[in-house]
């Protein structure tokens, strides 16, 4: 399978703190428990649009 990679673009954008959040909490599970993923991204305050650089793999 090869991945099918274009540059993104603002719409990408509307989806990345959905994305992020999701695998936060797939990837943190064998390191924290799952109380400690959601009060970890209860902190997290958004993504800062001007210093973002994104490829989004599709």
């Amino acid at each position: 399978m090869s991945p099918n990679i274009h540059q993104a673009s603002l719409q990408d954008f509307a989806h990345l703190p959905a994305l992020i959040f999701k695998l936060a909490r797939i990837l943190q599970t064998q390191y924290y428990k799952q109380s400690e993923i959601e009060t970890a991204l209860e902190l997290v305050c958004g993504i800062e649009r001007e210093s973002l650089v994104v490829t989004v793999l599709i």
